[in-house]
């Protein structure tokens, strides 16, 4: 029978004391951020179950999910994501009730919608495509709400609308990547990305690889930076990558499934390029598909940035926020070091 993991097993993993772990499980602010979250992943690590009462319904905080994004109209595309938050959620004594904001409603219904669906509830997260009107409705209709990662809302309103914020930082991560590739001597690096939105993760990757081109003194190729389009295959325009007149040495890409797509194309073209040329982004705790296991990884820690949304939704909802908020979390990188030859 597996032996049950107590808080003292804990408590020798981290290399701290059993009343520590036992005060870090519970949040409780006599213990630092740093600390918290390293037991917290131990803990999850281990298979730590609380042998404390389950909190009845009434209990549990009611918060709700909203996924804005028009180009998304079930929940089956982000269910693993949605899997992570909820199982990671738990210990944080909430129920969630889901909402998806598509483009099949209409702004009215849209409102409407958002506005029924949060009557029952004590706050909001939101996620996706976030602007600026529904963070105006429900500062109108009095429902405090954490946007999980990036918006498009301008620096003005969110002031006005104290708008509360966790995120991760895109922009660093395309930095990062970005150098990473130039210290190995790489100076033909293509980008490929998603849809090209001023404001959010895509663009702001896409900041981060221009911004350390910059840095460097190195010119980037236009013809070598790929977004998707509405409407238009993305393999019908990896061609456009090889229209210059070398090809490139590497390559950037924020998600995990554009390299499957570019590199065999790539390949039939004559063009190689070594995994450890090609950085991806993606996000902890997920599965990476299994073609890019062996590449270099800038990951957002979702668990992290959810755990924290869901905190700073707790604390405002007790007391509302006197100003605009913004809470960063820090990638993590892995396979992301000098081995990678």
């Amino acid at each position: 029978m597996r032996k049950r993991i107590q808080l003292r097993d804990i408590a020798d993993a981290v290399g701290v004391s059993a009343t520590s772990v036992s005060l870090a499980l519970r949040d409780d602010p006599r213990i630092s951020e740093p600390t918290r979250q390293r037991v917290q992943r131990a803990a999850r690590r281990m298979g730590y179950v609380n042998a404390r009462r389950r909190p009845s319904i009434d209990e549990l905080w009611r918060l709700g999910f909203v996924y804005c994004d028009p180009n998304v109209t079930t929940f089956e595309a982000v269910e693993p994501m949605l899997r992570l938050i909820m199982r990671d959620a738990m210990p944080l004594q909430v129920r969630f009730e889901m909402l998806l904001v598509d483009g099949a409603l209409s702004p009215a219904n849209a409102r409407q919608t958002v506005a029924d669906f949060s009557s029952q509830l004590q706050g909001l997260l939101l996620f996706g495509r976030v602007h600026t009107p529904i963070l105006e409705l429900l500062s109108q209709i009095n429902v405090p709400a954490v946007i999980i990662g990036e918006c498009d809302v301008p620096h003005d309103r969110a002031a006005a609308l104290k708008m509360q914020r966790v995120t991760d930082d895109p922009t660093r991560a395309g930095i990062l990547a970005t150098e990473y590739l130039l210290a190995r001597g790489r100076r033909r690096i293509a980008f490929a990305a998603g849809l090209h939105e001023p404001g959010f993760y895509y663009e702001l990757w896409h900041r981060g690889f221009v911004y350390a081109h910059a840095s460097a003194g190195v010119a980037i190729d236009p013809r070598r930076v790929l977004w998707h389009e509405r409407g238009t295959h993305l393999n019908d325009r990896i061609g456009q990558l090889l229209e210059s007149t070398e090809p490139p040495d590497a390559l950037v890409c924020p998600d995990w499934g554009y390299p499957d797509l570019i590199l065999p194309y790539f390949r039939e073209h004559g063009v190689k390029i070594a995994g450890a040329d090609v950085v991806v982004g993606g996000m902890l705790h997920l599965p990476p598909p299994a073609g890019a296991v062996a590449v270099p990884q800038i990951l957002s820690d979702l668990t992290h940035m959810t755990n924290e949304s869901i905190r700073r939704l707790k604390t405002i909802c007790k007391m509302p926020a006197e100003s605009a908020t913004t809470i960063t979390i820090a990638h993590v990188m892995r396979q992301f070091s000098s081995t990678n030859k």
